[in-house]
């Protein structure tokens, strides 16, 4: 989200397009904001860890927003390695589970219908999906920071080779899903159907789509 402050004030000051940067990094927040939902179903924060999240937001976004005012290279590299630490975590997250370290209770009604997941889907299922938007974030923030590393942050942003595909895939759903397994795509539509209070119908309308999703 900072990034995309910082990128949305750019093209205001230079009076040009941002080439779709701004998208891709809103979307990200979206889809992080979103895990964040799904694991407040699954536990509930004490009043320090609260405290300590926002102690951590206020000096991080101070952090954050002069590190990438003086170099973005650097932001979005140290953001993709921010991601390979979560990737790695939610894998150990998998392996106390296959361990039975910690018991795989039922998805959250949030994560079904966010990822798409069958009804009887179970926390690992969630926890496999949220591992591959890690995996995703910090993908991107790599390639964003080779971009401004060979300074062609003006540029659009490059994607992986199944979003080239976008025209052949199916008609997106009430969420806004477009494509087989949910997960960003459907960030935006789907907290506007949370904020309007029908997450109870909107489970209904999903369930009667009969839509699921698989995560590798």
């Amino acid at each position: 989200m900072v990034a995309a402050f910082h990128r949305h004030f750019r093209s205001l000051r230079r009076m040009e397009r941002d080439r779709g940067h701004i998208p891709v990094l809103t979307e990200e927040a979206e889809n992080e904001k979103f895990h964040l939902l799904i694991w407040l179903k699954v536990t509930t924060p004490t009043r320090l860890e609260r405290a300590l999240v926002v102690a951590a937001q206020a000096a991080y976004v101070t952090f954050y927003s002069i590190a990438y005012a003086a170099a973005p290279t650097f932001a979005h590299r140290l953001t993709g390695y921010l991601e390979e630490v979560a990737v790695q975590a939610y894998t150990d997250y998998l392996n106390a589970i296959d361990r039975g370290d910690i018991p795989n209770g039922p998805a959250p009604e949030i994560a079904k219908l966010y990822y798409r997941l069958a009804p009887n889907a179970t926390i690992r299922d969630v926890v496999l999906h949220v591992r591959a938007d890690e995996c995703m974030h910090r993908d991107v923030n790599h390639m964003l920071a080779d971009k401004h590393h060979a300074r062609d942050g003006h540029t659009r942003p490059h994607f992986m080779a199944s979003d080239t595909a976008a025209t052949h895939a199916p008609p997106a759903d009430a969420f806004g899903h477009s494509g087989p397994g949910g997960g960003e795509g459907g960030a935006a539509a789907l907290s506007e159907t949370l904020q309007e209070g029908t997450l109870g119908g909107a489970s209904k309308d999903a369930g009667a789509g009969g839509s699921t999703g698989a995560s590798t």
